[in-house]
């Protein structure tokens, strides 16, 4: 099972737009540690668009599930790392 973890900075929290899938505080974190590769993140999974063009899905763990939650709610957040599972 692959794994891919993601630090979410401050720059991405303030930068990041609640609500938006692909800028969301999760989404930008992705982007910058993917290599720039488009992205979008909802409540339970995140996709990312590969360069062969193929789509993966990461499911989130619950701790990244909560922080998306808080922040799309508006709640204060903070800097965190998940880790993300791949959906085969």
């Amino acid at each position: 099972m692959s794994r891919l973890r993601v630090s979410v900075k401050l720059s991405d929290i303030d930068r990041g737009k609640p609500t938006y899938p692909a800028e969301c505080a999760l989404a930008l974190a992705l982007y910058r540690t993917t290599g720039s590769r488009p992205c979008s993140v909802g409540r339970q999974f995140a996709q990312i668009l590969e360069d062969d063009g193929n789509v993966t899905v990461w499911e989130l763990s619950r701790r990244a599930q909560e922080f998306i939650r808080a922040f799309d709610d508006m709640r204060s957040v903070y800097a965190s790392t998940f880790i993300l599972r791949r959906v085969e």
